[in-house]
């Protein structure tokens, strides 16, 4: 599947201090809502800066610290879902978040961390194969 980036300019607009994993994880989900049969995911909030309070609340209402990027809710090749976790190049993986790669695989998950978009979008594109 050929990916096409969305907006007339073929880009979506830059923040003055911007998040690079964000805007890898922003083409992603164009790249997944642009699929012929688009699948059932979510996001979740990891990387989101939140006052202390909210973060609490987040705590308590059952949010875990190293939880993946994305969630795609789709069976495949005997697997429950897929769950990306999404880095930059550069970027390395927390303690937290290689925990939980390992115990979604160990759970029947397919759960990756990718570097780039280009590692996302063949993780995707094998995971749908």
């Amino acid at each position: 599947m050929q990916y096409k980036r969305k907006g007339a300019s073929g880009s979506r607009p830059k923040r003055k201090n911007g998040s690079p994993e964000h805007d890898i994880q922003v083409r992603v989900v164009d790249y997944l809502d642009d699929m012929e049969s688009p699948p059932l995911y979510s996001a979740t909030v990891g990387g989101v800066r939140v006052a202390m309070q909210t973060a609490l609340r987040m705590k308590r209402a059952g949010y875990r610290k190293g939880i993946p990027d994305l969630l795609i809710f789709e069976p495949r090749h005997g697997r429950c879902g897929l769950a990306l976790e999404i880095k930059t190049a550069m970027g390395k993986a927390s303690p937290h978040q290689k925990e939980w790669q390992q115990k979604l695989n160990e759970r029947g998950w397919c759960a990756k961390i990718c570097k780039g978009l280009d590692e996302c979008i063949q993780a995707i594109d094998e995971y749908f194969a």
